[in-house]
């Protein structure tokens, strides 16, 4: 069984050569989640634990400089 549960399917998308899909649980999930992060312990790994949400705040984290520059610069740029 798939870790988040089951699938809903929906269709098969060509441009990507992958079919498209819905967790169907994810208010189960998300409680699963909660309940999983409620207490901050130290013997748990959590980048290992989440591996997937790890990726994406340090995909994130690379972005949120940038977009911070993008806006400062736009904003001297309006004020010149």
């Amino acid at each position: 069984m798939n870790p988040v549960g089951p699938v809903a399917w929906a269709a098969y998308m060509p441009a990507v050569q992958s079919y498209q899909g819905e967790v169907s649980n994810k208010a189960d999930i998300f409680d699963r989640f909660m309940h999983d992060t409620a207490n901050d312990r130290d013997d748990v790994d959590y980048k290992v634990r989440f591996p997937e949400l790890n990726a994406v705040w340090q995909h994130i984290f690379v972005l949120v400089p940038s977009l911070w520059f993008a806006s400062s610069y736009d904003k001297d740029v309006d004020n010149a």
